[in-house]
């Protein structure tokens, strides 16, 4: 697939960011190409990891969170890519779309990925978490360190996602509006997916949910992998 070299380049990046509340934040991404010891997570993958040491009590909330589109996955609507998530529960959305602390059961829901099925399929139920989110726009709780496997049936390429953060929101590309994205490609309304593994939205204030709280000197580091293939 030529178009899938076209799509990404060879890079490592590094940045250090200093915020207005003192802590030091290091990121780096990379790419990596077929022959590389961390090749087992597939032929080519994203990695991005971070860490954060706090010089002061803050809130702290990791989040991963990259959306493809053509010519990763192809043209138009993401509604007939096949999705796989890993979490046989997700987090309840009140109609601001803002977590409240309950977790719900995927089965017997459209927020049941665990088998593969399109986005598309069930995202026009007639659901109250759905009307809440304008679609999905919910935090998955993972059942382990493989969180979803994307593919995208035009292209045949497939990505799936590795982390060790306990949450990956489904977003559905609910409010998206027309714009250019990467070489002038138009893109609008559910023309993109994203998959942004997490903490619980709103851990803050709910009990129960994993704590966003970075004490002093506390060092908090994660790792997120997008490996990806053709099938």
């Amino acid at each position: 697939h030529a178009f899938f070299f076209q799509a990404f380049d060879n890079c490592l990046c590094t940045i250090d960011v200093h915020c207005p509340i003192p802590s030091f934040l290091l990121f780096w991404f990379f790419f990596v190409q077929p022959g590389h010891h961390l090749a087992q997570f597939g032929p080519y993958f994203f990695n991005g990891m971070f860490g954060v040491l706090a010089a002061h009590r803050q809130e702290m909330g990791p989040a991963g969170s990259l959306v493809f589109q053509e010519p990763v996955f192809g043209k138009g609507s993401v509604l007939d890519h096949l999705l796989t998530v890993y979490a046989d529960r997700f987090c309840e959305n009140d109609p601001h779309c803002l977590p409240t602390g309950k977790l719900l059961p995927v089965e017997g829901t459209p927020f049941d990925f665990r088998t593969e099925k399109a986005i598309g399929r069930d995202i026009k139920a007639d659901d109250v978490q759905l009307r809440n989110g304008g679609g999905y726009d919910h935090c998955y709780v993972l059942s382990g360190l493989k969180a979803a496997v994307l593919t995208a049936p035009g292209t045949g390429i497939r990505m799936q996602v590795f982390t060790d953060l306990p949450g990956m929101q489904l977003y559905s590309g609910n409010f998206l509006t027309t714009r250019k994205g990467h070489g002038g490609q138009v893109f609008g309304y559910r023309d993109a997916v994203a998959l942004e593994t997490q903490l619980f939205p709103n851990g803050m204030n709910c009990y129960g949910f994993p704590s966003p709280v970075l004490r002093a000197g506390r060092h908090l580091e994660s790792e997120t992998i997008y490996a990806f293939d053709c099938v």
